[in-house]
């Protein structure tokens, strides 16, 4: 049946008998109609779709949509057919779109998977278990907060600024950028599965951060460094600090370090979990063996902690005393391990450094762990210089 619709044209459709029902099209917008149920349901759709391709999609239930509003909203679906859109697949893809919360708990699955600390993408996207509040209630990521039942796609750009904006206001610059960096991956990760067409985040800019600390040990202070730890009375603390001098290793690595991944023999040490996710082996100088060779062995940890079967974890108060013996202000454990950056850099290159320090790119060494000082460059300046003017005179000698 082809009529023009209207309300009278609609409100006039009989209920039809049970397995039949009404179809009336109008003939005003192509592929536009209404169809009325045996229940007494009515509700619009528009056709679409050449021979053979034609496909269906409903527009909404009547009288919560008017024939005017059904009409226009056919005419606008209309159009973007005609633009090479499909209708019904988009909404198919609405209604299978997951709110933020649930894709966030799929993207967190796949991140525990492949991620050495996933603990920190949890804690900006979906918050913690733990009572970190001070009233004890378990504390809710913010983004969640904002989109938890959000479908992902509807979440913009601008949404996205406005959040990122929010938290520098709140906590700073630095804390946005990790808030930023974490949100990013998580709709790139929805990118790459297909449910996004592109990511809110990915034209959203990070605020600028300082440059990295670049402190390191003068020869002085870390002489004095050395000179302290002899005066340390607990042997562990002195072994654990002696370790981070002469391997360069990082804190984490040294507290739980153990002695079945020690070789004394071939003087090396295998990290099994290293900051970049993998086991590697690093030589021991033979100083440090010797050292480890000399120690007490209460456990399966070298450095263990009060209970049996932990390690040392609060190193703070030791060396604070070491700096204070040593005269050194403004120094970190961290420090250590950028000092000895520095020394394999300038003995042996980046790449030495970058390898001992097991980096996983030697861009990093470069910028962080290698920095070169006013007095560095002028010896290099005077070297290029003086083989330079040792070229002239070979090549006057030559000439005459």
């Amino acid at each position: 049946m082809v009529k023009r619709l209207t309300k009278k044209v609609v409100d006039g459709l009989s209920r039809p008998a049970a397995g039949k029902r009404i179809v009336v099209y109008d003939d005003l917008e192509t592929g536009f109609g209404a169809v009325r149920y045996p229940s007494g349901r009515l509700s619009f759709f528009l056709e679409y779709g050449g021979r053979g391709k034609q496909r269906r999609i409903t527009l909404g239930p009547y009288p919560a949509l008017t024939v005017e509003k059904a009409r226009e909203k056919a005419v606008r679906l209309r159009g973007a057919v005609v633009d090479g859109g499909d209708p019904l697949a988009d909404q198919q893809r609405r209604r299978s779109m997951p709110t933020f919360a649930q894709w966030v708990d799929e993207h967190l699955a796949s991140v525990v998977e492949k991620k050495k600390r996933p603990e920190t993408f949890v804690w900006y996207l979906k918050g913690t278990s733990g009572g970190h509040r001070r009233d004890g209630i378990p504390r809710t990521a913010e983004a969640m907060e904002r989109w938890a039942r959000r479908p992902l796609d509807t979440i913009t750009m601008t949404e996205v600024e406005a959040y990122i904006r929010h938290i520098a206001a709140q906590r700073g610059k630095i804390a946005a950028n990790r808030h930023y960096t974490v949100l990013r991956s998580c709709f790139e990760h929805a990118v790459e599965a297909g449910i996004l067409r592109e990511n809110p985040a990915r034209y959203v800019k990070k605020y600028p951060e300082n440059p990295p600390r670049q402190r390191v040990l003068s020869d002085n202070e870390l002489a004095g460094v050395l000179n302290a730890l002899e005066t340390l009375a607990d042997p562990f603390y002195r072994s654990f600090f002696t370790l981070l001098v002469e391997t360069g290793c990082r804190k984490s690595e040294a507290l739980t370090a153990r002695w079945e991944d020690l070789e004394l023999v071939a003087g090396t040490w295998t990290i099994p979990s290293t900051k970049a996710g993998r086991p590697q082996t690093i030589p021991l100088p033979s100083s440090t063996v010797a050292m480890l060779r000399n120690m007490p062995h209460l456990g399966e940890h070298v450095f263990p902690g009060r209970k049996p079967g932990t390690h040392l974890t609060h190193v703070r108060r030791p060396w604070a005393q070491i700096c204070k013996l040593a005269g050194i202000k403004g120094a970190t454990i961290h420090d250590v391990r950028r000092t000895y950056g520095l020394a394999v850099a300038k003995k042996a290159g980046i790449l030495a450094a970058s390898r001992l320090l097991r980096h996983a790119d030697t861009r990093i060494t470069a910028k962080v762990y290698a920095p070169l000082g006013v007095e560095d460059l002028r010896q290099v300046a005077e070297d290029v210089l003086m083989e330079r003017g040792t070229l002239l005179k070979m090549r006057t000698r030559s000439g005459e």
